[in-house]
């Protein structure tokens, strides 16, 4: 019996006519898949990132200790404190402005006094190298603030200050 086959591939059709029994359906798809040619394809991956700038201290707290502070002492006292940033290369950054007259409050048996003490002016921009870059802070106490003349109460006197840097 001859029978009509019909096969579809790809949105297209293929007729095969006039085939007789199981073998030449088989000699029919034989020919229909020897036909079809499967080349190399190439798809492109697109690959993206944003980088953002930052910046970061090396430490989560810096400490300028003035030391013990002797009221028969008629001298002003200076210490420094190095801090340091990193910030993304290129990018201009800003650091908070704490330079100026600041009062450390009394605790303790000075509770209720406070001390007076100035941070010298410092560079408050610049620009990202991508490595540590140092930043001195220089505080000073006057001798005027602790001199026996003045009466402070014994005693710890402490701030903290928050610094903030901005890319």
């Amino acid at each position: 019996m001859w029978h009509s086959l019909v096969l579809q591939y790809d949105g297209g059709l293929i007729v095969a006519m006039g085939v007789r029994g199981a073998a030449g359906i088989i000699l029919c798809l034989g020919a229909w898949t020897s036909n079809v040619a499967w080349g190399a394809a190439n798809a492109d991956l697109n690959l993206s990132a944003q980088m953002v700038a930052g910046c970061a201290f090396n430490a989560p707290t810096y400490v300028m200790n003035f030391g013990n502070l002797n009221p028969s002492s008629a001298v002003n006292v200076t210490v420094d404190t190095t801090i340091q940033i990193i910030c993304t290369s290129g990018v201009t950054y800003t650091l908070s402005n704490i330079a100026g007259t600041r009062t450390m409050a009394g605790y303790g048996t000075a509770l209720g006094d406070n001390l007076n003490y100035s941070i010298a002016p410092y560079a408050t921009t610049g620009i990202g190298t991508g490595a540590y870059t140092n930043l001195v802070l220089r505080g000073t106490v006057l001798s005027t603030q602790y001199h026996w003349s003045v009466g402070r109460l014994p005693g710890p006197y402490q701030e903290t200050i928050t610094i903030n840097v901005t890319p």
